[in-house]
């Protein structure tokens, strides 16, 4: 059973593979044909339909994604529920982070970019929020992996 499905998954995923390269290759040849020094509203007519494509088949495959990772995580707690209390261990662990990062980074002490000839509606307090929540995450997480790895190094040494 499992053979057959790997070898389901294999063809599905080459199929994915495929459709990704052909969309990503007709748009990369139509930006090429571009010429530099259009205005951006040009250029956006230019690529039209195909950026359309592009989006919408990078959205889906996201969107798949997260649902397919989400049920198959899923799947595996209830097969393992040793592993399960790991998983939401690790879970919480990351929303401490998330949390950590979103007081940092809070509105109280946020304030709008000033933004030399920017007139648009996207920076409000609460976007700024989100972005500087993103950043502080962003950092932690790298700083984590950093120092994961000088200590598996490090462990290694000494056995």
């Amino acid at each position: 059973m499992s053979d057959k499905l790997a070898k389901v998954s294999n063809i599905v995923l080459y199929i994915l593979l495929a459709v990704s390269v052909v969309i990503g290759v007709v748009f990369y040849i139509k930006n090429g044909q571009m010429s530099s020094e259009a205005s951006f509203e040009v250029q956006g007519e230019q690529l039209g339909i195909i950026l359309e494509y592009f989006m919408y088949w990078a959205y889906g495959l996201l969107i798949s994604g997260a649902i397919l990772a989400v049920f198959f995580g899923f799947a595996g707690m209830a097969s393992n529920p040793k592993s399960a209390v790991k998983s939401l261990i690790s879970i919480a662990i990351v929303g401490v982070v998330i949390g950590i990062a979103y007081v940092l980074g809070s509105s109280e002490t946020t304030e709008v970019l000033n933004l030399t000839g920017y007139t648009g509606l996207d920076n409000t307090i609460g976007k700024v929020t989100f972005a500087a929540t993103g950043l502080y995450t962003m950092y932690f997480l790298m700083g984590a992996a950093f120092f994961a790895a000088i200590a598996a190094e490090v462990i290694k040494v000494f056995k």
